[in-house]
């Protein structure tokens, strides 16, 4: 059979941004693998502001995050405390009805400690050992919905899961279905034909117009705990070592109902939960180097390897259902359970520095990722001889490499006060889906002595997605996401 690949781009540039977002508690798939491989390097404040683009220039605890060679660019010991305030906004729209949700959440961006010794050795002018915390991702955001729809019911796509091919016998549903089917089989929304068992009807079928309610809240982020080695040669070569231990926390709650006015349906409404949380931790190296071309000059690189994480996820699903004659019903899944192996891809880091007439600062790093090396692989622990076969090739098959620029200026106004800006430009992650490309605009201010230090940074991000109203419906919602980040650093330095 001849494939025609340019009618399956087309194919995929339409399913691929709505699939790769739908949300329903179903664990183990690409979207998993892109949600914890995508990463924005959060860290200071001073950092945030200036784009994240530290990779040639060093100086600052978030920047051993992207290049460990940035580590023995210290000249003294510091410890560092970065809370940040984190605004979520996001509009979501389906046919002409539309919501807004916000969220505040206030987390840890960062704490380290840097300590900077002298080295015995003529070449070697010091030596610098780090450990800290940097966040990488926040997952944190929400969004609702609540339309009056002409489409068919949530349970029009479990009947015609049921009834495909053969059918199905009603004894299997319990089995096959646990997390959905079954639940609105249970509460008698979904019953089987008087003169065919083996097929179904539902008791919305009649409904003319149905309003259709949809909330998502999702929460958790990841992290990462890391010690590090840098050494300090004649003040032109700096290298650098790390060991990362990341950790991931994702949770995501879904409500979804339907209800109706229509005297000739039976059912009042029903309401479907869903429930699913993910931990991951996981371990990864990174080495770097920066090379002081001249004084006013640096260039750095970096390596980052895959961070391969061991995870554990947990889910399940409740439905209950509102007659109109005052009968009620509720039903709820088993505890679902699954652990797994998680690789995710590894990065490259490259950047150029320049330092401006001793008061300023302009850096341009470029990051290569290439989403397709992430893979998913069955864990010991999980005695079904699982493969992820089907999983990794859709990861290879929906992803690309993606090529990523980061930019960033800081001047020295006095001795003490000192003020940045910075830009990101994430490529589009997906191999056939024209999404638009990621944005970040940043900026900050920041008071610094010989004793200390308080930096404050402030991004913007906004981000368009989209997502299926319910399994097997025709309705997208349209996401449109802002993010304001407020990050507060405080120093000391000794």
């Amino acid at each position: 059979m001849k494939i025609n690949l340019k009618n399956m781009k087309k194919i995929f540039a339409l399913i691929v941004p709505v699939m790769l977002l739908t949300d329903a508690v179903t664990a183990q798939n690409e979207t998993d693998a892109f949600r914890y491989s995508y990463i924005n390097h959060f860290g200071t404040a001073r950092f945030n502001a200036m784009g994240g683009a530290f990779t040639a220039l060093g100086g600052d605890f978030s920047s051993i995050a992207l290049n460990p060679g940035a580590l023995a660019v210290y000249r003294g010991s510091e410890i560092v405390f970065t809370p940040a305030f984190d605004l979520n906004s996001t509009d979501a729209s389906v046919n002409g009805y539309s919501m807004n949700d916000s969220k505040l959440n206030v987390n840890i961006s960062n704490f380290s400690y840097v300590g900077n010794f002298n080295a015995a050795s003529h070449d070697i002018i010091s030596w610098d050992f780090a450990f800290g915390y940097t966040r990488l991702a926040n997952f944190n955001n929400e969004y609702s919905i609540d339309i009056a729809s002409s489409s068919p019911s949530l349970l029009q796509s479990y009947i015609n899961d049921l009834n495909a091919g053969n059918g199905t016998y009603e004894g299997d549903i319990p089995d096959l279905y646990p997390f959905d089917i079954n639940l609105a089989y249970q509460n008698y929304l979904i019953n089987p034909l008087a003169t065919d068992t083996m097929h179904y009807s539902h008791e919305m079928a009649n409904a003319t117009s149905i309003n259709k309610y949809k909330n998502v809240t999702t929460r958790g982020g990841m992290g990462e705990t890391f010690v590090g080695y840098g050494a300090n040669l004649n003040d032109v070569l700096y290298f650098g070592a790390t060991v990362g231990f990341p950790k991931i926390r994702y949770i995501e709650k879904s409500v979804y109902q339907e209800s109706n006015d229509d005297t000739t349906v039976t059912v009042q409404s029903f309401t479907k939960n869903d429930y699913l949380k993910t931990t991951g931790s996981g371990i990864n190296f990174k080495l770097g180097v920066i090379y002081r071309v001249v004084d006013w000059f640096r260039v750095g690189l970096a390596l980052h390897s895959s961070s391969y994480f061991t995870m554990h996820d947990s889910w399940n699903s409740n439905m209950d259902a509102k007659f109109k004659d005052n009968s009620s019903y509720s039903y709820s899944s088993p505890a679902g359970l699954y652990d797994y192996n998680l690789r995710t891809p590894y990065r490259v880091e490259a950047g150029v520095g320049f330092i401006i007439a001793q008061n300023g600062a302009l850096s341009v790093d470029y990051e290569y990722v290439d989403y397709t090396a992430a893979k998913f692989n069955p864990s010991s622990n999980s005695p079904d001889g699982y493969s992820f076969v089907e999983e990794n090739k859709n990861i290879d098959l929906m992803f690309k490499p993606t090529h990523n620029v980061r930019a960033g200026f800081e001047w020295k106004f006095t001795e003490e006060i000192r003020m940045q800006l910075g830009y990101r430009w994430y490529d589009n992650p997906y191999a056939f889906a024209k999404n638009p490309n990621q944005q970040i605009y940043s900026g900050g201010i920041g008071y610094k002595t010989d004793e200390f230090y308080i930096n404050l940074g402030y991004f913007y991000q906004n981000q368009q997605q989209q997502a299926l109203l319910h399994y097997g419906s025709e309705e997208v919602v349209n996401k449109n996401s802002t993010n304001h980040n407020l990050s507060i650093s405080f120093g000391v330095r000794f």
